[in-house]
């Protein structure tokens, strides 16, 4: 399925989830250093 076909709700969420796991990313390793 093309990701055009997502509507603009469901972007944002997915947004919002993956901007929280980059953070929590972030902090890991700056955590593992």
């Amino acid at each position: 399925k093309a990701p055009e076909s997502i509507p603009s709700k469901k972007r944002a969420e997915y947004r919002k989830r993956y901007h929280i796991l980059d953070t929590i990313i972030q902090e890991v390793n700056s955590l593992s250093r």
